[in-house]
């Protein structure tokens, strides 16, 4: 299965929408706490998703998760192209949803077909994979309504090579993310920057002294770097999170003896103080309202 690979699929606009559906694996899963089994809904996006509609929209849309299909090498589904076509087929996917792609790696993990290892050609590849899967997302939703977006990294173990975004990939030249913006912009379909909003973040995390907005393994966000993830995502699609209500939300962040979900926040080096927690929410929220795409 995709070890990092997610699909987030939102449908119609702020204003009507009927869900937020998401698919995928690690990310979507949610490992925001440095593990699948934390009980928080800050582990995940939608966790959080649910957390802020429920507090902001008057008819907060549902937010399930979708079934997953992905098999690889061998399989059924062997491609993002034909996991797509299989959730139009079964109705998951529907006329007048969103669909915000998000890929966190293995970039090879979306080349195909197998056998692996086959470390060739890899931005064409991983532009022909994305392009399959929103040839079969414009099946059913207009391209304009079909979202990429960009991904991060920050050092990650050296066992995933291709969870490397922003380094070249085998011609010395192109990157992951390059290979994402680039089909994008070929293929008529939105795009969010959301390596440079992340950067952003994690850059403001650390020059307060507290750590990082991933965890030790460079690559999945904790529960700040998650939040960070869905405001992004919120403003992009129309929310207007800049006037949001974060109370019901900054409770869930405070340590378990202050009746919130979060002794530690994993991949952080200093602990932040309750107010430190809260304070830190809004000025990411600042952040994220105020950063113009290029």
């Amino acid at each position: 299965m995709r070890s990092l690979t997610a699909i987030l699929f939102v449908a119609l606009t702020p204003a009507s929408a009927d869900r937020i559906v998401l698919h995928g694996d690690s990310i979507v899963k949610g490992y925001g706490f440095g593990n699948y089994t934390d009980p928080s809904p800050l582990r995940t996006l939608h966790g959080i998703f649910r957390i802020l509609l429920d507090a902001n929209l008057p008819d907060p849309p549902e937010v399930p998760v979708l079934t997953y299909l992905w098999k690889v090498p061998i399989g059924p589904v062997d491609s993002v192209a034909k996991e797509v076509a299989g959730q139009v087929s079964r109705g998951e996917i529907r006329k007048g949803d969103w669909l915000i792609y998000e890929d966190a790696g293995g970039i090879d993990d979306s080349v195909h077909p197998a056998p692996w290892p086959d470390a060739t050609r890899m931005f064409e590849r991983y532009r022909a994979s994305l392009r399959g899967m929103i040839g079969e997302a414009s099946k059913i939703l207009p391209r304009g309504r079909i979202l990429l977006m960009t991904m991060f990294d920050y050092e990650p173990a050296a066992k995933c090579r291709w969870c490397r975004w922003d380094a070249p990939l085998d011609d010395g030249v192109h990157t992951g993310n390059g290979a994402i913006r680039a089909e994008a912009r070929a293929a008529g379909v939105r795009l969010i920057d959301m390596n440079r909003i992340m950067d952003a973040a994690n850059k403001h995390v650390q020059d307060l002294g507290f750590g990082r907005v991933v965890g030790p393994d460079g690559i999945h966000p904790n529960v700040y770097g998650n939040y960070v993830m869905v405001l992004a995502i919120s403003r992009e699609i129309g929310y207007d999170i800049a006037g949001w209500n974060l109370a019901p939300l900054a409770t869930r962040f405070l340590n378990p003896a202050s009746g919130g979900d979060v002794e530690r926040v994993w991949g952080f080096t200093r602990d932040p103080s309750g107010d430190e927690r809260r304070e830190l929410l809004e000025s990411l929220r600042r952040l994220v309202s105020t950063e113009h795409p290029k």
